[in-house]
């Protein structure tokens, strides 16, 4: 089967679904691949209040019950007492732990309700630069489809490689790992998140739409390398003052080690390919903002996308520039956040964040 399009976008999570959906809302013929044929499982993601307003710059608005509202805010950092924030007072509005497979869905669905043709559980196995514009061989099960696209957009996430751009590299500024588990809901967390800093990196802990709740530890790869994830997250656990009290943490329990580098690619655009999400930059998730950031990434490239089809040859540099900002500013406002916290400045993790630098992978 051969299709013809102006924009192909490779990726299905928020940034490239709203990209998709944006595009065609600007009248452009759309088709978005999606590897997964349905979400894989994730577990509960939090996001701010900015969730809402950036849905709204879409039109969109999430479904009641997509989520459990999160009220409350708690801190340990820079001091040993923990801090309580109201979501509504400090961010005019409350924030929201949301199933990633659910909202990823409904995006998805938004997306092909906009008219954009939706290839779900395909990847592209072949791209190359063909007539002003690029050809795709894209299989899914049985089925292989020939794309014909004048504009590539890569949606893939922090840890895919570009399809078509093999000199694009990541640039790290860190080498930040997960260690998460799911464990029973504790009452007091029952409409609240925790962050809480310690010697090896920081805690976070929130409940889940499921009805129970998630407990990470973010530290670097190479202090876990020779130890026991598990012995390590009990010690590091054992020298809490707060997330302790909330956490049960079992010798036997599941845990997962997820990559969450903060990163950059060092192409953002050449011209007719953009990279967008966390394919292009991903931040340290101390933030709470990745969803947002992906939301507003899709909102700002499709209407760029659009004025380069139509001959605006500045449109994407803008873009991309503005993106590179957008980082570089982020950066700064991570780094003075972990600066203020003081208590273990002569450990291993907090001296890097003094002084970090970029490596290139």
């Amino acid at each position: 089967m051969k299709q013809h399009c102006a924009v192909v976008v490779v990726g299905g999570g928020p940034a490239g679904s709203i990209c998709a959906r944006g595009l065609a809302r600007l009248g452009l013929s759309v088709v978005l691949i999606e590897r997964m044929a349905a979400s894989r499982e994730r577990w509960g993601e939090v996001c701010g209040p900015g969730v809402h307003r950036a849905l709204a710059r879409s039109s969109l608005e999430l479904p009641i019950g997509l989520g459990r509202p999160i009220r409350h805010f708690l801190s340990s950092w820079g001091h040993a007492e923990l801090d309580l924030r109201d979501f509504q007072f400090w961010q005019a509005g409350q924030g929201l732990s949301v199933p990633r497979p659910a909202l990823d869905d409904w995006l998805l669905a938004e997306t092909a309700r906009a008219g954009v043709t939706v290839l779900n559980g395909c990847r592209p196995v072949r791209c190359e630069a063909r007539n002003g514009g690029w050809w795709l061989e894209i299989r899914g099960g049985d089925r292989t489809v020939e794309l014909q696209a004048a504009f590539i957009v890569e949606a893939t996430g922090r840890n895919a490689r570009s399809l078509v751009q093999s000199d694009a590299a990541r640039l790290y500024v860190d080498r930040l790992v997960c260690l998460s588990i799911m464990t029973e809901r504790h009452p007091s967390l029952e409409d609240a998140a925790i962050v809480e800093a310690c010697a090896e990196g920081w805690w976070y802990a929130a409940p889940t739409p499921d009805g129970r709740q998630v407990a990470a530890l973010f530290t670097d790869a190479d202090l876990v390398t020779n130890r026991a994830h598990t012995d390590l997250m009990l010690s590091a656990l054992h020298g809490t003052n707060h997330v302790r009290q909330f956490v049960t943490l079992q010798r036997d329990a599941v845990l997962r080690t997820s990559n969450a580098r903060t990163s950059v690619r060092n192409i953002l655009w050449r011209d007719k390919w953009l990279a967008i999400g966390d394919a292009a930059w991903f931040l340290d998730p101390l933030s709470g903002t990745g969803i947002e950031r992906a939301i507003d990434d899709g909102n700002s490239a499709a209407p760029a996308i659009a004025d380069a089809l139509a001959g605006d040859c500045e449109a994407l540099r803008r873009h991309a520039l503005g993106r590179a900002k957008e980082f570089q500013e982020a950066i700064a406002t991570q780094q003075r956040f972990y600066a203020s916290e003081r208590r273990w400045r002569n450990e291993d993790f907090w001296l890097r964040r003094a002084s970090a630098r970029t490596e290139e992978s």
